[in-house]
């Protein structure tokens, strides 16, 4: 097929124009550079190397304020010990503190234990000798003893023994009416024949002992106040639980001649010790 004649015209001029850019000969030549002159350069390398002289003294420069400590070093110097103050404080505010609750305590403690004391002694047996006296049945001297359960439950009497002597006594000395004595030894003392072995609250029982002998020397000598029958002994018992140990309670008891105290004559109480 055969081109028109302009088209190919225009073929033939862009290729010579192609041809005409990719020729060297057609490149533009560059240009040369100048060479740097020696004697500048080797000026410029010496200014550059040349080094600035610092002054130096014989002794280092202090910072400004150096030798006196500021406010900060200051604060901060003080600052251990006002912690040590503030715990001292604190400690001693404590140690305060805790003796009131430990006083407190005791007290609270205390009253409890009193509590449960009273109780424990509201509900359990106490079995006393509530008199003593003459059989006035009979002419000779022959002592009884009252026993009585002023407890709010009932006792199970488990053994009273009983027994009676007489001590030495100066008339003169009225006040008090109780002679020196010693805590009799108990385990050698007689067991009274019991009427009953259960007392309900508030009950008594009467025992008699018998006949209290006593040689006419010695009836002289208490008929004139020289001496006094002592009336001694003790009281085992247990409450309704059975309790062990039984409970034990001493009784001790000296007799008034007739016309020395009453004109018949009485029994009264002995030494509190022996009696509790």
């Amino acid at each position: 097929m055969k081109l028109s004649k302009p088209l190919s015209a225009l073929i033939l001029i862009g290729s010579v124009l192609l041809l005409s850019a990719e020729s060297p000969s057609l490149k533009p030549s560059p240009r040369p550079t100048p060479k740097p002159n020696d004697s500048s350069t080797l000026g410029d390398k010496q200014s550059e190397q040349q080094v600035t002289a610092i002054h130096t003294s014989d002794f280092p420069l202090a910072p400004p304020n150096a030798g006196a400590p500021g406010k900060e070093q200051e604060d901060g110097s003080n600052a251990p010990t006002i912690i040590i103050a503030v715990f001292a404080v604190i400690t001693g505010l404590a140690t305060v503190a805790i003796a009131k609750f430990n006083k407190q305590l005791v007290r609270v403690t205390d009253e409890l234990r009193k509590v449960a004391e009273r109780d424990v002694l509201s509900d359990r047996p106490f079995v006393t000798v509530a008199a003593v006296d003459r059989d006035r049945s009979y002419s000779d001297f022959r002592p009884c003893a009252q026993f009585q359960n002023s407890g709010n439950s009932p006792a199970v009497i488990v053994e009273i023994v009983f027994g009676f002597n007489t001590k030495p006594f100066d008339l003169s000395s009225r006040e008090p009416l109780i002679p020196h004595i010693v805590a009799p030894d108990y385990s050698v003392l007689s067991s009274l024949p019991l009427p009953k072995h259960v007392l309900a609250s508030r009950e008594t029982m009467t025992i008699g002992y018998g006949l209290a002998y006593f040689s006419d020397a010695e009836w002289k000598d208490i008929l004139a106040g020289e001496m006094r029958i002592a009336v001694f002994g003790k009281i085992y018992y247990r409450d309704a639980a059975g309790k062990e140990p039984p409970y034990e309670q001493p009784f001790y008891w000296f007799y008034s001649p007739p016309g020395e105290i009453t004109p018949e004559g009485i029994f009264y109480l002995g030494p509190d010790e022996l009696n509790r």
